[in-house]
């Protein structure tokens, strides 16, 4: 790949761009004549545009390939690296090059100041002590595949991975851009922007990045805010700028002890925040000064601190729009005359604020949110179309075959194709609207997770048993008292397995399953599958004895059901529930005195009727005919 990548940039130089490739060839940090390229060295010559010992000559834009190719490799800096000229840096890979500051070494790994292009790509900065990267001007900065970690501002500093000042020389006419894409920013801390802080008119493009346990470190003072990303500027003109925009990213863990901080922070900016998750954060989610915001697509969960999201000042309006909250404090917070208009969002548990300050701020429902258990002061849903006091039914947050993590909707969720006018694509990635309840026509679902086009299961049950059925793909069961209707995504093949219940046993599935076991039924089209269950017959057994007064006494005992005809046989097994008659026929001189353990005595003391629930031993007792016809107690 390395080499292909070099035939195309000889070819771009050979067309006639003003660029020339650096080499780097040793990981030392020196600017000696010994015929290797370091990568001081390469951007002396970059910046300078000459030959610069054993590097080549830089022209106009160079790109620098730090390419040392084995895993472990390091450079250790023992100053900063600037860079004053347009350039791009390449490294073998996040995992392969890190640069190290010595331990002589506080200040920044590198420091900018160009009105052109600078690029990063491929290694990893750690273990700065300063901001790694301090921007004191550049055009268009793009951070890719590049890794900051455990990366400590100044005491007075901010922005622990990247630091761009306010340049008051630079304004949003320019078309500056900060481009930061598959990239992850861990450990790093500041006062103010724990990984980044941007100060002027730059806009900000975060793409598929994780921010994981960043922070900020307090100074007597200072403000603190962003513990993974601060941007703010003095121009109030945000309505007329293009947005920024964070997308597809992962915020995990960030924050601090201290409260009423934020992760990101946005002061007069004019933002969209899409298909990004905010999970398990010491600090509020989005604290947004004024500026104008659009929130979707997005999972807020496990916020410690009061909100999710907090608006305030009066020129700020945040719109969220299919998003999930749960498991925070509370997800919306508007104060000071700021407003937040709330549709298609799930609130489960999480309620909203209008209260924060004294001078309380609006939030508007749009309709198509649903929400549950939250008091009624702190209600964010108003409208017919909101579902309020109802379980949204979401599955335990994790990845689902996917890279972020979400929390879908169960198949039966009440959120589904239940929401209007969404967005074209979800929080997963998939797009929206779909056909999630198998009825034929694609819906909205509420929330931040469109469940894919689905084809009906319907589980039916049969037989004198009762049990139910199990589908332990999205934990879902079917009781016989019921009958269900899941819909299910189609073209995928489920388990599901019979339970029954006490007393009943499965016997068979039918319809689309056959057998005794489990039921592998593939979604291509509506399907129907029958559980039958039986009851369990339990045996219990039957055991007659006869008590004679006298030997020369005659008396047998037959039963209906067949099985006692005692004679011979005074035991028999018969099935829990039977009602056993048993009938005596006496020889003559023979006359029955009683029985023990009948239920009902009949026809003079001939006919004893016991209804069997467990092993059951009856007894009947005989006595020689004293010429008296009737015995006390029969009827």
């Amino acid at each position: 790949m390395k080499k292909l990548i070099l035939v195309g940039y000889l070819i771009f130089v050979s067309l006639g761009a003003q660029a020339n490739l650096i080499v780097v060839n040793s990981n030392q940090d020196a600017a000696i004549d010994d015929n290797l390229c370091t990568l001081r060295e390469a951007l002396v010559a970059a910046n300078y545009d000459v030959a610069y010992y054993g590097c080549a000559k830089g022209l106009g834009d160079d790109l620098i390939w730090v390419l040392f190719g084995t895993s472990g490799d390091s450079i250790q800096l023992n100053n900063q690296l600037a860079i004053i000229d347009g350039v791009e840096i390449q490294g073998p890979s996040a995992d392969k090059l890190v640069l190290i500051p010595s331990n002589n070494h506080d200040g920044h790994i590198f420091q900018i100041n160009t009105d052109r292009d600078v690029s990063f790509k491929d290694f990893r900065i750690g273990g700065a002590r300063s901001s790694a990267i301090d921007v004191v001007e550049v055009k268009d900065l793009t951070i890719e595949d590049v890794k900051f970690l455990n990366n400590t501002a100044a005491s007075t500093e901010n922005g622990g991975a990247l630091n761009i000042n306010e340049n008051n020389n630079i304004d949003f006419n320019q078309n500056r851009t900060v481009s930061i894409r598959n990239s992850e920013f861990s450990g790093n801390r500041a006062v103010q922007g724990g990984a980044i802080n941007i100060e002027g008119d730059y806009l900000l493009k975060v793409e598929n990045t994780i921010f994981e346990n960043n922070s900020l470190i307090t100074a007597q003072g200072m403000p603190s805010y962003g513990s993974a990303i601060s941007k703010s500027t003095d121009d109030q003109n945000f309505v007329l700028r293009d947005s920024d925009m964070i997308t597809g990213s992962q915020f995990l863990n960030q924050g601090t002890l201290y409260s009423n901080k934020s992760v990101v922070y946005l002061s007069y900016q004019n933002y969209v925040i899409d298909q990004t998750v905010f999970i398990d954060n010491n600090d509020s989610p989005i604290a947004a000064s004024s500026g104008l915001g659009l929130v979707k697509n997005a999972l807020f969960t496990g916020t410690t601190d009061e909100y999710a999201i907090l608006s305030y000042f009066a020129t700020g309006e945040i719109t969220v729009l299919f998003s999930t909250f749960f498991d925070n404090i509370k997800a919306i917070g508007a104060s000071q005359s700021a407003t937040v208009y709330v549709k298609g969002n799930i609130f489960d548990g999480d309620g909203c604020d209008e209260n924060v300050t004294a001078s309380a701020g609006s939030i508007l429902s749009s309709g198509y949110n649903i929400e549950q258990d939250n008091s009624p002061s702190l209600r964010c849903t108003s409208l017919p179309s909101d579902l309020t006091d109802s379980d949204p039914m979401l599955l335990p947050l994790g990845t689902y075959g996917g890279n972020i993590p979400n929390a879908p909707p169960s198949p039966i969720s009440p959120l589904v194709d239940a929401g209007a006018a969404c967005n074209t694509i979800d929080l997963s990635g998939v797009g929206r609207p779909r056909d999630g309840d198998g009825s034929g026509t694609a819906q909205c679902d509420i929330g931040a997770v469109e469940r894919p086009d689905a084809h009906l299961l319907s589980v039916a049950f049969s037989g004198t048993g009762s049990g139910q059925v199990n589908l332990s793909d999205f934990d879902l069961s079917c009781y016989s008292t019921q009958g269900c209707a899941w819909p299910l995504p189609q073209n995928e093949t489920y388990s599901l397995q019979p339970v029954a219940d006490s007393g009943s046993t499965f016997i068979q599935w039918g319809s689309a399953c056959s057998g005794d076991t489990g039921c592998d039924v593939t979604m291509d089209a509506a399907k129907q599958v029958n559980a039958e269950f039986t009851q369990v017959v339990a045996p219990v057994t039957l055991t007659v004895v006869k008590n004679l007064a006298d030997p020369q006494l005659g008396l047998t005992v037959t039963s209906s059901p067949a099985g006692i005809n005692c004679g011979n046989t005074c035991q028999a097994g018969f099935i829990e529930g039977d009602v056993v008659s048993l009938t005596a026929d006496v020889e003559p001189g023979t006359l029955i005195d009683n029985w023990q353990n009948c239920d009902l005595v009949l026809q003079n003391g001939r006919l004893c009727k016991v209804g069997l629930s467990t092993d059951t031993t009856v007894t009947v007792h005989a006595i020689a005919d004293p010429d008296v016809i009737f015995a006390d107690g029969f009827e």
